[in-house]
């Protein structure tokens, strides 16, 4: 193997959708249930995140649509700031660093990777950046992965792809890569063995 290539939500940085949801009650009159679904189970987050709307947009969207009572700058942290850090996934990135190629591949928007990017130190670990709302195409549609391959530059074969999502992990399988389930660190040190990876003490 000579390339990672890593997930961010629930890999890297796990998250929970309902922080924002409880916090966006004070500015709505639906409840957090009732903005859960219409953000999460409705095509407005996928238009976000596929790059369609841009991140005023979307605030504008959810404006009309949820009645919101404050402005951009005060819906940003709210909508950000739901995220931690994966402190065992981060010590395994760092292990890997001098051995092999990594990147990060991930359905996700503007405003949470500009977040994640800048709270937490480890995502400067990657060499580049695959994320959908760049690309303008979301796992598991193939066509997200054909950036990554050609960043990596070599084989899928000699590419291992982590998600926590199975769907996802078997669309980079679909290609020849080698898609690994993630459930947990522990687990992925021993998949990423498996796989002729090796670790350096730091992991």
């Amino acid at each position: 193997m000579q390339v990672v290539i890593f997930d961010l939500g629930n890999v890297i940085a796990p998250f929970d959708f309902m922080i924002c949801c409880r916090r966006l009650v004070d500015y709505s009159p639906y409840s957090a249930e009732d903005i859960y679904r219409h953000i999460f189970k409705s095509p407005v987050i996928y238009d976000y995140e596929a790059g369609s709307l841009t991140s005023e947009e979307f605030f504008v969207r959810l404006s009309d649509e949820l009645q919101l009572k404050l402005d951009f700058a005060r819906f940003c942290p709210i909508w950000e700031n739901i995220f931690t850090e994966n402190l065992e996934v981060s010590r395994i990135i760092r292990s890997l660093q001098n051995g092999y190629r990594l990147f990060l591949l991930s359905n996700t928007n503007e405003l949470h990777f500009e977040y994640i990017y800048n709270k937490f130190d480890i995502m400067k670990s990657f060499e580049g950046y695959i994320l959908s709302y760049k690309v303008g195409h979301m796992k598991p549609d193939p066509r997200i992965f054909k950036p990554a391959l050609k960043l990596a530059g070599v084989a899928p074969a000699e590419i291992v792809y982590i998600d926590d999502i199975p769907e996802y992990t078997q669309a980079a399988a679909d290609l020849g890569i080698c898609g690994i389930h993630f459930s947990s660190a522990s687990k992925l040190k021993q998949q990423l063995i498996h796989y002729g990876v090796k670790l350096s003490e730091q992991g």
